[in-house]
């Protein structure tokens, strides 16, 4: 890949011979894909749900390895991004 492509940030992912995290993102969103299409084809809700999902396992994935965020910090992205996926909306 090229290196003007590929993210400066996201050391705190590779510490401890760490996955790149968006490979994980990926197969969260492939999975719910094509789980969730199998019935009704690909439609909008079901490539929200997938995106919000994914952005979840970001927060999953870094949560304790970011320096200066907080692991409730990421804790809450995350379960707001999961509540988003499941309803469609931001907790209130």
């Amino acid at each position: 890949m090229n290196k003007l492509f590929k993210g400066e940030g996201g050391n705190h992912y590779k510490e401890n011979g760490k996955t790149e995290v968006i490979e994980n993102m990926e197969e969260v969103a492939v999975n719910i894909i094509f789980s969730e299409s199998v019935e009704n084809g690909i439609t909008p809700h079901i490539i929200k749900k997938a995106m919000n999902a994914s952005y979840a396992e970001k927060h999953l994935k870094r949560a304790g390895t970011k320096k200066m965020a907080d692991v409730d910090s990421e804790l809450l992205k995350a379960e707001n991004y999961l509540h988003r996926a499941r309803t469609g909306e931001w907790i209130s």
